[in-house]
């Protein structure tokens, strides 16, 4: 059943030599119950047949945008977005799966939203992110995630619980200038996520209606240590108020710099983070926080050994 709603919908989807899921991608947003949609495919100049397989769609809703030179992800998504002419703006991933309702169920959390609170710039909803070795998370994770800006943006300043895939923007509030940093090969939509919980309220659906993959190619596979580093100078107003916050995105990125034996750089974000923070040395479990902190090398070896038993 079709839902009655006339809004028009701009579906803004990038790609890049996804010749194997391009296809079912599109048809998740081609089948959503909310139809009155235009997608918008930008494809970064990709080297194998996805241009062909795009072009066998023959669905009038659909526009094809090739790019003459490889920009990333957030320039494709840029160019999508100035091409876009719907109400509200939404973002699908060339990899990812939508749930047939969540277009309608989003725009009827947002119009609902928007009769008891102002200034809400979008909605986004729950995802399942599928794992290697059949395992799979739940994100977010925190409950009670309503129109609360202050809850969301300290929360996001944190880590991002807002995926590309689950968001959808009111045309209204869409930022002059460029939506996404272009300046950022990775990690974008959380610095997306962080200006637009910091400048609005958004809307949430309680409810999985994406389902996303992990792609050994895609976007978000790209080292994030550099991306860490950009967004917290970047948004160092916020993160000035938030020294928890800060302190525990510096020791994420330590993290994945010591999964890539990479421990000189791994101890120039621990001190970062302990500079920001030094309480953070209490988080649990504590000795092996104090390991992570005092001797990385260390908590290496120990997190490979355990890995090989598990």
């Amino acid at each position: 059943m079709h839902s009655k709603d006339t809004t028009l919908v701009s579906v803004v989807i990038p790609t890049f030599n996804r010749e194997r899921t391009i296809l079912a991608s599109i048809y998740s947003v081609l089948s959503q119950t909310h139809d009155n949609i235009e997608i918008i495919v930008v494809d970064d100049n990709s080297t194998d047949s996805t241009k062909d397989i795009i072009n066998s769609i023959r669905d009038t809703r659909i526009r094809y945008i090739r790019l003459p030179e490889n920009n990333g992800a957030s320039y494709a998504r840029n160019i999508g977005v100035s091409k876009s002419t719907g109400q509200f703006i939404a973002f699908q991933d060339s990899d990812d799966i939508w749930l047939p309702n969540k277009l309608e169920v989003q725009l009827r959390a947002y119009k609902n939203i928007s009769k008891s609170c102002d200034n809400v710039a979008g909605v986004f909803c729950r995802y399942v992110k599928l794992l290697p070795g059949n395992k799979s998370i739940t994100i977010p994770k925190e409950k009670n995630l309503l129109a609360d800006k202050t809850k969301l943006n300290s929360i996001i300043l944190d880590h991002n619980v807002i995926g590309t895939p689950t968001l959808m923007i009111s045309s209204q509030y869409l930022e002059r200038g460029r939506l996404f940093d272009e300046n950022l090969r990775s990690l974008e939509d959380w610095d997306l996520a962080i200006r637009l919980t910091n400048n609005h309220n958004m809307a949430f659906c309680d409810q999985v209606l994406v389902v996303s993959m992990t792609s050994s190619d895609g976007i978000n596979q790209l080292p994030s240590e550099d991306a860490i580093d950009i967004i917290s100078k970047k948004h160092s107003n916020l993160y000035s108020k938030n020294k928890t916050a800060l302190s525990s995105i510096y020791r994420d990125a330590a993290i994945s710099l010591i999964s890539g034996q990479e421990i000189r750089r791994a101890r120039t974000f621990l001190n970062k983070s302990l500079r920001a923070n030094p309480f953070i040395l209490a988080r649990k479990p504590i000795l092996k926080n104090l390991l992570l902190y005092f001797s990385p090398r260390s908590y290496y070896r120990i997190k490979m050994l355990t890995k090989k038993k598990s």
